[in-house]
């Protein structure tokens, strides 16, 4: 976005028209996610804003500590922790750590759609990456992945800044009342 100094308004510069819309945007991230190894695939069951934040996640641009930190901005560790997640990084919140990876093997035995539980980021590519099932299947496989990172999200940050602790069958209730609604 460029912003006009002698006049008093912001121009999209992703497009010829110099006017924002979901749709330049969604096609500026398309473009950009196709310079990364994981090809980034939209669902539009889902509302945007957790299409929005996957695509975030899988890029490591969320608020994490550690990106926090190299960005310069002071935390103090005790503050974040995640159901003794610690180190705070993506994987340990979003995939290795014991109460996620309870909710991610609960899901994928629940579901049966979903091959097995990532234990990283990088098997969560991989799952992302597969081309190999029918467009339905894939999109209500990308639904359930993408709504559990959501729910995961929404889970560690009332526990962070709120202090309230949710069971991962409540978490799992939740994603299946979200995607399936």
């Amino acid at each position: 976005m460029e912003k006009h100094f002698y006049w008093e308004w912001w121009t999209w510069s992703a497009d010829n028209k110099r006017d924002f819309s979901i749709r330049s945007l969604k096609l500026l991230m398309e473009n950009h996610v196709a310079d990364m190894t994981t090809s980034f695939k939209w669902v539009g069951w889902i509302p945007l804003k957790i299409n929005c934040f996957v695509w975030r996640t899988i890029k490591n641009k969320i608020p994490l500590v550690p990106n926090l930190m190299r960005h310069g901005i002071a935390v103090s560790s005790n503050l974040f922790t995640f159901y003794h997640v610690f180190d705070e990084g993506l994987d340990d919140v979003f995939f290795s750590c014991g109460y996620v990876s309870l909710l991610w093997k609960w899901l994928a035995e629940w579901s049966g759609i979903l091959p097995e539980q990532p234990f990283s980021s990088l098997d969560l590519e991989r799952m992302l990456n597969q081309v190999n099932i029918e467009k339905k299947t894939q999109n209500l496989k990308l639904s359930l992945i993408y709504c559990t990172i959501w729910m995961i999200w929404k889970a560690r940050n009332a526990s962070v800044f709120r202090n309230e602790k949710r069971s991962t069958m409540t978490i799992g209730d939740d994603i299946s009342m979200f995607t399936f609604n």
